[in-house]
């Protein structure tokens, strides 16, 4: 059985407008992955929305 770690982060500003980050790293064996995710939500509607990921292997 793999090792497995996750870890995430999140933030958040109550207020009109709200910037939303979101990070997740997954280390699961010699794989390494992570993802990025960023909103800015204002009045119920998303302005920006930008997600990425990526996964690297380790020899």
């Amino acid at each position: 059985m793999l090792p497995r770690v996750v870890a995430k982060a999140f933030s958040s500003f109550p207020s009109d407008l709200i910037l939303f980050r979101k990070f997740k790293l997954i280390w699961e064996g010699r794989i390494l992955t992570w993802d990025v995710e960023y909103m800015t939500i204002q009045k119920n509607k998303i302005l920006h929305h930008l997600s990425f990921g990526q996964a690297l292997l380790f020899s």
